[in-house]
C-alpha cells in the first residue's frame, strides 16, 4: 500500500490555515480518515510513552486510542487501574502518542497531560463499542492483573477463563467493563505531523509543529513559543504553528 496521490500535500503553517488546518487535531483527523480509508482498517493504534518513575527510562507500548468529539476534547484510552502505565501516569501526568503509518509516509506524534477521570458512561460505551469480543474478555479474565508477571499456569487460567467468557451459555456480560478499569484523557499541548516525499520529488518532505498556547507556562518551551518569523498562529491564537527542518 502507499499513498493516495489525491492525499492533501501541505507546502507549510500558511497553507495549513489556508486549508482550514490551524487546529492540529483538524489535521489529525484528516490524515487518520485517509490512511483508515486507504488501509481498510482503523487507524487508531498508537505507540504510548510513559517514562518510570524509578529509572525515568521510557516506557512504551501500543494502546488503542479513542479520539474526543470537538477541537479541543482530546484523547481518550482504556486500562487497568493498577497496570504500569496508569502507574507511572499517576507519578508523572506527562506523556506522548506516536502514530506510524510508515507505507503512506506520515506520522503524528502527540505530546500531553494524561489523567484518569471518571465517567461511567463513556467508559462503557468505549468498552462495549471499541474493543472486539476477544479483546473484552481478555480484558474481563485478566481482572487487575495486567502487566502483572504470570507463570504458565496463571497464563493458561486467564486464557482459559477468557475462553469461557465468550460462551453464550457462560452468562457473562462482555460488555460491561470489568471494575478495575480506568478511563484515562490525554490533553495534547503539542502536535508534530510528518510528511515524506510523496511526489518523488526531493525535498519535498514537510514537517509540522503545533504549539498549544497552554505551553507557555512551561519554562522548558518557553523558546520554542517565543515569537519570531518562523511563528504563525492560528486565528484564535489557541495553536502556534512552525515549519521545522525535515
Amino acid at each position: 500500500l502507499q499513498a493516495d496521490p489525491s492525499w492533501i500535500s501541505l507546502a507549510g503553517p500558511q497553507d495549513a490555515i489556508a486549508r482550514g488546518f490551524g487546529s492540529p487535531y483538524a489535521l489529525f483527523q484528516q490524515w487518520q480518515r485517509e490512511v483508515s480509508a486507504r488501509s481498510g482498517r482503523a487507524a487508531s493504534i498508537a505507540v504510548l510513552a510513559t517514562a518510570c518513575s524509578e529509572t525515568l527510562g521510557p516506557s512504551q507500548r501500543p494502546v488503542q486510542i479513542f479520539n474526543g468529539v470537538g477541537s479541543a476534547a482530546g484523547f481518550f484510552m482504556l486500562t487497568v487501574g493498577g497496570s504500569r502505565k496508569m502507574q507511572q501516569l499517576r507519578s508523572n501526568a506527562r506523556a506522548s502518542l506516536l502514530y506510524s503509518w510508515h507505507q503512506f509516509g506520515r506520522y503524528v506524534s502527540i505530546e500531553g497531560l494524561a489523567s484518569a477521570i471518571s465517567d461511567p458512561v463513556r467508559t462503557s460505551a468505549l468498552f462495549s463499542e471499541g474493543f472486539p469480543p476477544s479483546i473484552r474478555a481478555a480484558f474481563i479474565a485478566a481482572g487487575d492483573r495486567q502487566s502483572r508477571a504470570l507463570t504458565a499456569g496463571q497464563a493458561d487460567q486467564i486464557a482459559d477463563a477468557a475462553r469461557l467468557a465468550l460462551l453464550p451459555s457462560n452468562g457473562s456480560d462482555i460488555n460491561r467493563p470489568p471494575d478495575s478499569m480506568v478511563l484515562v484523557h490525554f490533553e495534547p499541548v503539542y502536535y508534530e505531523f510528518y510528511q515524506s516525499d510523496l511526489s518523488g520529488e526531493s525535498g519535498s518532505a514537510v514537517r509540522l509543529a503545533y504549539y498549544s498556547s497552554r505551553c507557555a507556562t512551561d519554562s522548558s518551551a518557553s523558546s520554542e513559543l517565543a515569537v519570531d518569523d518562523s511563528a504563525t498562529f492560528a486565528g484564535d491564537n489557541t495553536w502556534l504553528l512552525r515549519q521545522l527542518c525535515p
